[in-house]
């Protein structure tokens, strides 16, 4: 189509529509290419049978974070639509200035701004406004989450609430500024963590403590290797990704999560080192697993709110 949404940029931007520069004939249908190419196909309603407004979305690290601004529409996912698309995906939503409607699984709830509700792109569902859309939507693959097909029944389409629902309601907020970081994956899954434990009560085992243990010790053992991800973890291990995030689950924090800051302090140790072993940031980057300079500054300045040449040079002032 002529007119079809910005191609993706090398930053992970997925790409962005402007339904007001196209003829008004068109907006519909491309709106609904669009939502198909940034989320997953649905089909697109509107009592004036044209959607007007903007819609973008950006992934990183496997999680999409998309905003949507629009006038009055439906989107609905079809039984027959359920079947297309990327493997099944995990949606949060949260209405940022005006509320929209969500119905799945015989449940229907209104969500006002700053609430926020996940569903399932494998079910059919509904979720719309009578009025302007503004909206941010955070998609990410339902296997790569900590939580099972009842935690999933049990949460979709609630108002959901608990003590983590800032931290949740903070990360969306945030995309939908734009301001997406390779961090807020990390974010992402915690949230869905604090979100099992407060679905459900969670009580450790022995066979929980035992594989913690286990994967604590691999992690430190493999903080070089830029490659260690939960996947490989939980090969390692011998257990599924799942029986992997249940051990990690009372902390409140994801597999991923843990692995970044285990990086993060062995590099601050690293950094503060004098004499002849000191490392440039290059190579403190390099030995505790960050695939670029670059990627280690960014996530170091966030987690301690100075750069890695910064904190060295404080560690010399002292």
């Amino acid at each position: 189509m002529a007119h079809a949404a910005d191609a993706p940029g090398e930053t992970g931007q997925l790409g962005r529509l402007d339904a007001g520069r196209l003829p008004l004939t068109e907006r519909l249908a491309t709106w609904a290419e669009a939502t198909a190419r940034f989320l997953v196909p649905l089909r697109i309603s509107s009592f004036t049978e044209t959607v007007n407004g903007t819609i973008w979305a950006v992934r990183t690290a496997g999680i999409t974070f998309c905003r949507v601004r629009a006038s009055a529409h439906d989107a609905v996912r079809t039984p027959e639509l359920t079947s297309t698309g990327p493997t099944p995906q995990l949606k949060f939503a949260i209405p940022i200035r005006r509320p929209v409607t969500l119905r799945q699984d015989g449940r229907r709830v209104r969500l006002r701004p700053g609430q926020l509700a996940l569903y399932r792109t494998n079910r059919p569902y509904e979720i719309g406004s009578e009025g302007p859309v503004d909206l941010a939507i955070v998609m990410l693959p339902v296997d790569a989450t900590p939580l099972n097909e009842s935690e999933i029944d049990e949460l979709s389409a609630t108002r959901l609430s608990g003590e983590q629902l800032p931290r949740i309601r903070s990360t969306l907020l945030r995309a939908a500024a734009g301001e997406v970081a390779e961090t807020d994956r990390d974010r992402a899954l915690d949230a869905l963590v604090t979100l099992r434990t407060a679905s459900r009560s969670h009580t450790d085992s022995k066979r929980h403590t035992r594989l913690r243990a286990q994967a604590d010790r691999l992690i430190q053992h493999r903080l070089g290797d830029a490659a260690m991800n939960p996947e490989q973890i939980a090969d390692a291990l011998g257990v599924s990704r799942r029986t992997l995030y249940d051990a990690f689950a009372r902390d409140g924090r994801s597999v991923a999560s843990v692995i970044r800051h285990r990086r993060l302090d062995v590099a601050r140790d690293l950094l503060t080192r004098h004499g002849d072993a000191m490392l440039s940031v290059a190579e403190v980057a390099a030995a505790c697993g960050f695939r670029s300079p670059a990627h280690f500054s960014r996530a170091f300045h966030e987690e301690f709110g100075v750069a890695p040449s910064r904190c060295r040079e404080i560690i010399g002032e002292a």
